[in-house]
């Protein structure tokens, strides 16, 4: 149902089987299964040529760069997410998700797929995890369109409380230092 002409490099000899190594470019149009491959003989186009019986997908990709493996990031932190994206489809966005082990997919946000990048502000205290922590990218309009980072270790948060605000201490004194941690990890 969508066309696009690609010209080949004629076959040598008669009854041979010919191959044709097709480059798919990102200005094919994806879609499901609404595609078909047609191959015409340029000495007599008109009566010579065969189409492929069943159509067939050519689908769009989405790759997550970062996180790589070795990312440490901090939960409440800023953490930055990079992804590559070929094809095209309507709406062009994606969801961002995290994920611990094999668990649900937890909703970071929807981006514009086009942007390549998004800095995920006050990293969710539920993403901790030790190298068990990771980036899903999916398109909204084509939900097999998906890709995972590697897995990577988010650490919890750590707030001091006391001292925080400006004050004297003298020497030899012994004085309470207070903090919270947000989130746990085993060691």
């Amino acid at each position: 149902n969508n066309s696009l002409t690609q010209s080949a490099a004629a076959c040598d000899g008669a009854d041979s089987d010919c191959t044709y190594n097709w480059a798919i470019p990102d200005t094919v149009p994806t879609g499901s299964n609404k595609m078909k491959v047609k191959v015409t003989w340029n000495g007599d186009a008109g009566n010579v040529s065969d189409a492929s019986t069943n159509n067939f997908t050519i689908k769009a990709k989405l790759q997550i760069t970062q996180p790589i493996a070795s990312a440490q990031w901090l939960a409440q932190d800023n953490g930055t997410i990079n992804w590559t994206k070929n094809g095209t489809w309507t709406p062009n966005t994606a969801n961002l998700y995290y994920q611990i082990g094999g668990g649900a997919w937890n909703s970071i946000a929807t981006v514009n797929a086009s942007n390549l990048t998004y800095t995920w502000a006050n990293i969710s205290t539920g993403a901790i995890s030790a190298n068990n922590t990771r980036i899903i990218i999916e398109s909204t309009a084509d939900t097999s369109v998906n890709n995972a980072s590697a897995y990577f270790t988010v650490y919890p948060y750590i707030e001091v409380t006391y001292p925080n605000t400006p004050l004297t201490w003298n020497v030899t004194e012994n004085r309470q230092i207070t903090w919270n941690i947000t989130g746990t990890m085993d060691k």
